[in-house]
């Protein structure tokens, strides 16, 4: 198994470069989210049908993670009811509450004290 973490990257040394050199990085980076999402948008299509089906006929949609993507998915399933008008009970969350409250509990992830 590849992790991610573990693949090449082409910003090696991110601490060796100018600030100007890391914003043209993440600008890269970011410009070539559209280009994978118009090639994947078939299979969003197929998945998005199959989903709808199955909210249509008493499916939930549930949230699981721990860290930051736990309180991503908090933020995201509170999005839910009042965006697109499902009841509350639809949609569920998993998430340790303590990483939403304090992320430093949340041991796997690096959160280093910044001083503004």
């Amino acid at each position: 198994m590849l992790m991610t973490t573990e693949s090449p990257s082409n910003h090696n040394h991110l601490e060796k470069m100018s600030i100007a050199e890391l914003l043209h990085g993440i600008n890269q980076e970011d410009n070539t989210v559209p280009k994978s999402v118009e090639r994947a948008i078939p299979q969003i299509e197929k998945l998005v049908n199959e989903i709808v089906k199955r909210m249509e006929t008493g499916g939930r949609l549930f949230y699981i993670g721990a860290g930051t993507s736990g309180r991503l998915g908090v933020v995201d399933a509170s999005e839910c009811p009042p965006t697109f008008g499902v009841p509350f009970d639809t949609v569920l969350i998993n998430s340790k509450s303590a990483t939403f409250v304090n992320p430093a509990s949340n041991l796997g992830s690096f959160s280093p004290e910044i001083n503004v």
